[in-house]
């Protein structure tokens, strides 16, 4: 469910290759950073307006055992419990990160 608030939520999924990086993984790296900063950027313009902006960033490469809590993490951030989480990336299901 979105916020009763009013406000909105935009959540970008993201590979975690972007807080590590990769041989050979140039692109997807790059990519994956720009959209995180994207997000921040996003977040700080839209704050006053109620809106929030956040990554997820999964497991690269992405594995279906993580969908359930990829889902309940984006979920979450779009409830008004999570109003005021805005501009940050959550790393979900990543043992190489030790999370």
């Amino acid at each position: 469910p979105m916020r009763s608030a009013g406000g909105t939520a935009v959540v970008f999924v993201i590979p975690s290759i972007y807080a590590m990086g990769a041989a050979g993984f140039g692109p997807t790296c790059a990519e994956a950073e720009a959209v995180r900063v994207l997000a921040i950027v996003a977040a700080r313009q839209w704050q006053g307006d109620g809106v929030t902006v956040n990554c997820v960033a999964v497991p690269f490469p992405y594995s279906n055992s993580s969908d359930a809590d990829v889902a309940a993490v984006v979920a979450f951030l779009g409830t008004d419990a999570a109003v005021h989480i805005t501009g940050t990336t959550i790393p979900v299901g990543l043992p190489e990160m030790g999370l």
